[in-house]
């Protein structure tokens, strides 16, 4: 058995490492990738609603720009001539 601690090969039946005196019965949880993917797809998750219900709640804020239209209205864009 290899200690998760120091690293030095111990006896299979061993309690405590003969190095560093650590807890052998002790196996330290390590995250997969499946735990890795699930993390992550959370973040995503509620990154995604966060923006869309900011969306939602922040709308009122929008500015209004200005549109091509309501500044040249002597312009008429859609026939492609200057009107006067």
């Amino acid at each position: 058995m290899i200690c998760y601690n120091c690293k030095s090969e111990n006896k299979e039946k061993a309690k405590v490492c003969k190095k560093c005196g650590a807890d052998l019965t002790y196996i330290p949880w390590r995250p997969g990738i499946k735990w890795h993917i699930k993390v992550l797809g959370v973040i995503y998750a509620v990154v995604v609603i966060a923006f869309f219900t900011a969306r939602v709640f922040l709308d009122k804020y929008d500015r209004n720009l200005p549109t091509w239209e309501s500044e040249y209205p002597m312009y008429d864009m859609t026939k492609g001539s200057a009107t006067k």
